[in-house]
């Protein structure tokens, strides 16, 4: 079961006090998917993970929460388009948005987790186009990835688990060689059971050259 409650937050770009949905609590009855969707009913939160200011369009999981340099990165031109960018849903605006923000600030895990949140919201998007998005999407996440490793700075503190997102996501881009070359280099890493198990599995989905959505339950 999840529990909804309301609260009142002023944006700390432009002061403006709105209404926001919080998720007090949530349970989850499956196992995520490869690339870390939760399962139900978890994943029906979506929504409530970041908030969007009604005036100014600043996205965050706390609007309320102040970071320097975001009212001016806001204001230009890839900002706004992303906004209300009428080839994506409007929740998926409001990801990729806090994405552009997360990346200006160098946070580029953030970024990336947004992106990938993006690709979700396009999968369940009813018409073909927005599955097209959806690959895209998942493009944009693998390079945010990869300049997150670089420099060193992973998707998640467990072993191998930066590198096995990166796995799925390659896969399901349909960049199968690129996804079996880092699926062959991250079984090489000093990594837990379960990974290694996920990364086995992926390897026969990169030979079936399958880009379906599968689940950890599967493995």
């Amino acid at each position: 079961m999840t529990s909804i409650c309301e609260t009142r937050i002023k944006c700390a770009v432009c002061g403006k006090r709105s209404h926001h949905d919080n998720v007090a609590s949530t349970s989850i009855f499956c196992k995520p998917d490869l690339d870390g969707r939760p399962g139900a009913m978890a994943r029906g939160t979506m929504p409530f993970w970041i908030q969007r200011c009604p005036r100014c369009g600043y996205c965050a999981p706390e609007l309320n929460a102040k970071i320097l340099g975001r009212k001016r990165f806001m204001e230009k031109e890839i900002y706004q388009n992303q906004l209300n960018d009428p080839n994506y849903p409007e929740l998926c605006n409001t990801f990729l948005c806090f994405a552009l923000l997360e990346e200006n600030a160098g946070n580029l895990s953030a970024a990336a987790w947004a992106i990938i949140s993006g690709a979700w919201i396009c999968d369940d998007a009813k018409r073909n186009k927005k599955r097209k998005h959806a690959l895209e999407l998942r493009s944009r996440a693998v390079i945010m990835i990869e300049r997150a490793l670089e420099k060193g700075e992973k998707y998640d503190k467990q072993a191998g688990y930066s590198e096995s997102v990166l796995v799925d996501l390659l896969r399901r881009s349909g960049q199968f060689n690129k996804a079996e070359k880092a699926c062959k280099k991250a079984l090489k890493m000093d990594i837990d059971g379960v990974t290694r198990k996920i990364l086995n599995f992926q390897k026969k989905l990169i030979r079936r050259q399958d880009i379906g959505c599968h689940c950890q339950g599967e493995v």
